[in-house]
């Protein structure tokens, strides 16, 4: 989403050691949920750097409401070194309508509202 290197090589780290806990039968997360943005509206100011996922490739989407703000604006707060950015890009407006998320190996039309959801039933794969 934020082309970040560090974000990068994080998910793909992430996405490499689930596999390979699956691949050996080892306990391994029954799901891996990634951050991720819609399209934009048209009336989206949204930094060009950040990223968006196709909507057909959003698979869960959480309601967040006003307290859910309050309590990210309150912890994206604690970073104090961060906070010019924040002011700047103002992140919490693009996840006003709902916080968006691709969940690896899994597929769902419409998204899932909860990433509890269908946890118990067989994936549907991309």
């Amino acid at each position: 989403m934020s082309g970040h290197p560090d974000h990068l090589v994080t998910h793909g780290v992430v996405k490499r050691v689930v596999c390979a806990l699956q691949a050996d039968g080892a306990p391994h997360p029954r799901r891996l949920a990634f951050f991720t943005l819609p399209p934009p509206s048209e009336d989206a100011d949204r930094p060009a750097h950040l990223r968006h996922s196709p909507s057909a490739l959003i698979d869960c989407v959480v309601e967040a409401n006003e307290a859910d703000q309050e309590t990210a604006r309150q912890a994206l707060y604690c970073y104090e070194t961060y906070r010019p950015v924040i002011e700047e890009q103002r992140p919490l407006q693009s996840v006003a309508d709902g916080v968006s998320f691709e969940l690896f190996g899994e597929a769902y039309d419409p998204p899932l509202p909860s990433l509890l959801d269908a946890l118990d039933s067989p994936a549907r794969e991309r």
